[in-house]
């Protein structure tokens, strides 16, 4: 053991110490217990880069305002966003107070306009807690939070955030203007959020024959589309990350929480891809990703 510790003095990985080991030492299970070593180091726990696990491509919904996702965001003031996972067609809204009751009634607003959703997917802010369950009660739609530190979970609200935020800042004569552009300029899919959200196209101030203005019945070519659109947007993020297939946590298993630098007991799977229900050693119980 004293040579395995000599061998891993730098912290260098298994396959490094592997290497160095090769140099000059050998015997059977050299490399078996070097591994176990390394994995085992509480150095090299604390500090590890955090495997990515591939891409968890979600299910495409099966019509408009099926499913949405939402969140919210500071420039001069608060803001939420709520977007259509089908078209990513999004509304927002400026919030007088960051309030749980506020952001309801900006739901409540858009739900009666547009229907209220089956899902409605959020981080795990305060805004999205105890009395916003409650109204996913009464309005009879499933509310899915996130995994704190994982928000690529909410990736639609993510994105609108991105888009509101670049529309905001750079559209201040004419905001509205703005978005009536996203809202009327083809996705790579080939039809506008308007288009997937309304089964039609809409006006804009750029010119188009009244021909086109009529119904929208393409919705089996989406789905190809947005296929086609996932399985290249996992295959790039697979590739970008180097992701590998994560073994399955069991429950007990003693894990390594980096956000808050501790060890933790797993208690269960959550109902997200790659979640965990876990427990710290006081009692407290966090819900991470791996």
């Amino acid at each position: 053991r004293d040579l395995l510790i000599k061998v891993h003095e730098g912290h260098l990985g298994i396959n490094k110490c592997r290497d160095r080991a090769r140099q000059s030492i050998w015997w059977l299970g050299l490399n078996t217990q070097l591994k176990h070593l390394i994995e085992s180091c509480p150095q090299c726990i604390e500090h590890r880069i955090n495997n990515k696990d591939f891409f968890v491509k979600e299910a495409f919904p099966d019509r408009p305002w099926q499913k949405v996702g939402m969140d919210l965001f500071k420039l001069d003031v608060w803001y939420i966003v709520i977007m259509d996972y089908y078209s990513r067609y999004f509304e927002f809204f400026s919030l007088k107070t960051l309030t749980v009751a506020e952001v309801i009634s900006k739901c409540k607003e858009v739900f009666a306009r547009f229907g209220i959703p089956e899902i409605v997917r959020s981080d795990c802010g305060t805004q999205f807690a105890f009395e916003f369950r409650k109204f996913a009660a009464d309005y009879d739609f499933e509310h899915i939070t996130s995994s704190p530190k994982y928000s690529q979970s909410n990736g639609a609200a993510e994105t609108a955030v991105k888009i509101a935020k670049s529309i905001i800042k750079k559209c201040k004569d004419d905001i509205a203007l703005g978005f009536l552009a996203y809202r009327t300029t083809p996705l790579d899919n080939g039809f506008t959020p308007a288009e997937l959200m309304f089964s039609r196209k809409i006006r804009s101030r750029v010119p188009i024959l009244p021909r086109y203005l009529g119904s929208f019945k393409e919705h089996n070519k989406i789905k190809v589309k947005e296929q086609e659109r996932k399985d290249k947007q996992e295959h790039n993020y697979n590739k970008r990350h180097r992701s590998r297939k994560l073994s399955k946590l069991n429950v007990n298993d003693l894990v390594w929480v980096i956000d808050i630098r501790t060890y933790a007991r797993v208690v269960k799977a959550d109902r997200n891809p790659n979640a965990y229900v876990i427990k710290m050693g006081r009692g407290s119980v966090l819900r991470r990703n791996r």
